[in-house]
């Protein structure tokens, strides 16, 4: 018994001391992963894109926006109104400058050739930065009248002519 004993003494003594490759990997040193967050886009940042840009994407906006717009959620409608919307205001404002915010969710469009104030939009963008919401108000500014038009409307309110004379057909017509 004590041969076997010692018998099983060496013969797991030795199993200790050969060395084994094992199937086990040492674990490799922590890899940094940097996972960088899609970058939000900002509302000013996204109404200036979808004024300039040559072609709309519907990732750009939320799929109710797009079903709101066109029943079958074509973004190619929503493309062609932008289009429309932009060849009016090219042609009552001139060229498109820059998209300024005006406070909460409201954006004045600016054009080379109107009043501040003259587009405004109220837009609203979801979490991802999509369009959810988008509400074009315009102020129809009075195109300035001439100087003949000018002179009757001031004499028509006077009941006077140019040369300051009362006028009986300016009275008779306003009656």
């Amino acid at each position: 018994m004590k041969t076997h004993l010692a018998h099983l003494l060496l013969v797991t003594t030795s199993i200790w001391l050969i060395p084994i490759p094992l199937a086990i990997a040492k674990p490799k040193p922590a890899q940094s992963v940097t996972v960088v967050p899609p970058q939000v886009i900002s509302p000013a940042a996204a109404l200036n894109r979808l004024i300039v840009a040559e072609k709309l994407d519907a990732s750009w906006f939320t799929p109710a926006f797009l079903k709101a717009v066109d029943k079958n959620s074509d973004v190619n409608a929503l493309q062609m109104q932008r289009d429309i919307t932009m060849k009016l205001g090219r042609f009552r404002y001139g060229s498109y400058k820059s998209v300024q915010s005006i406070g909460g969710s409201k954006y004045r469009v600016l054009f080379e050739r109107a009043e501040p104030d003259a587009v405004v939009i109220k837009l609203a963008i979801d979490a991802k930065g999509r369009i959810a919401n988008l509400e074009i108000s315009e102020k129809n500014k009075p195109a300035p009248k001439a100087p003949a038009q000018a002179a009757l409307d001031k004499s028509f309110k006077t009941n006077t002519r140019a040369n300051g004379e009362s006028s009986p057909v300016l009275l008779s017509l306003k009656q």
